[in-house]
């Protein structure tokens, strides 16, 4: 049975019900459309494209990802809030540390839109990877819309990224099961590909997949050595073990070792103990009282010190693989 939801374009429009998949494609059509008619350069990314590309089966998308020029990106969300999308409320991870997409909704809308500055785990400058991904990119059909989306080596190494942070893809892993499936790949696409993720510094980032593969790359030690690739071993190590307790702990500890020592007792302060503001946006309830919010920070403080053993002793051996490997 298809979700539905009414979505409706302006006052006076009758409200219609459409399946989540239309509703997805259109939204994808129309903000590719919006961004071209005024001069933006933009990717619609995930969704379709790795069903188009053969990359996985079909599957029915929860929001709209776009990849937007990085130069560009401020003012192509700002043209998006004219147009009557709004961002979530931000709350301290948000506005200081997720500076890579933007995620909006709509009235009407039955899902949100991430608007990606950049996408995590490609290590290389975001225009450089941008550019990378543009000169590959290809049409793809959306709601009878011809959109710019990244090819198939391109799509695939987004869905790799994606998939390695994935609390999902931990799951399936575990169960004996595989995204990706028998992916075959031939000889020229296989050093096409090391040839991409090298220029895109996704080389460390997906090391082991692309070794798995097949795929002759070379780590570059400033990846290696860079706060970015250290970051991104937090995110791995919290996503592996497949709980949002272990995630959201490994995404402060991340935060944590990029932060300067001046910043430092501030960040762990906000991870262990939120703002009134920051419980209710990340856990929005009824009842505001001054109880219902200590008992929310006593149970935050709880899960965390369950957690971050767990992700500390994961990253360590994430680490030392990895060291191994090399």
């Amino acid at each position: 049975m298809p979700v539905t939801a009414a979505c409706s374009e302006a006052v006076g429009v009758p409200r219609i019900e459409i399946a989540q998949l239309d509703a997805v494609r259109l939204c994808a059509a129309l903000l590719y459309r919006h961004g071209v008619d005024h001069g933006f350069r933009l990717l619609v990314i995930k969704g379709d494209a790795p069903a188009h590309h053969g990359l996985r089966p079909p599957h029915v998308p929860q929001d709209v990802d776009v990849l937007v020029d990085p130069p560009a990106f401020d003012d192509y969300v700002h043209d998006l809030e004219h147009a009557g999308w709004k961002r979530l409320p931000a709350t301290f991870q948000t506005e200081h540390f997720s500076s890579h997409s933007v995620t909006m909704t709509r009235d009407g809308w039955p899902h949100s839109i991430d608007i990606h500055r950049h996408f995590p785990g490609f290590l290389q400058d975001p225009k450089v990877v941008f550019e990378a991904l543009w000169e590959r990119r290809t049409p793809i059909t959306m709601a009878h819309q011809p959109c710019d989306a990244p090819d198939r080596l391109g799509s695939l190494l987004l869905l790799l990224l994606h998939d390695a942070r994935s609390l999902r893809r931990a799951v399936l892993d575990r169960t004996g099961q595989s995204t990706l499936g028998d992916l075959a790949l031939a000889e020229d696409e296989l050093s096409e590909l090391a040839a991409l993720a090298q220029a895109t510094g996704c080389a460390s980032t997906l090391a082991g997949e692309l070794a798995l593969m097949g795929v002759p790359v070379q780590p570059s030690p400033d990846e290696l050595a860079s706060a970015e690739y250290r970051s991104w071993l937090w995110k791995r190590s919290g996503a592996a073990l497949g709980t949002v307790p272990d995630a959201t702990a490994a995404a402060w500890m991340g935060m944590l070792a990029r932060t300067p020592w001046r910043d430092k007792p501030r960040v762990a302060l906000r991870a262990l103990w939120p703002t009134r503001s920051d419980v209710l946006t990340n856990s929005p309830r009824d009842d505001h009282s001054t109880w219902t919010i200590l008992r929310a920070r006593l149970s935050r403080l709880v899960r965390g010190s369950l957690a971050i053993p767990r992700v500390w002793r994961r990253r360590n051996a994430t680490m030392r693989a990895s060291s191994a490997g090399r």
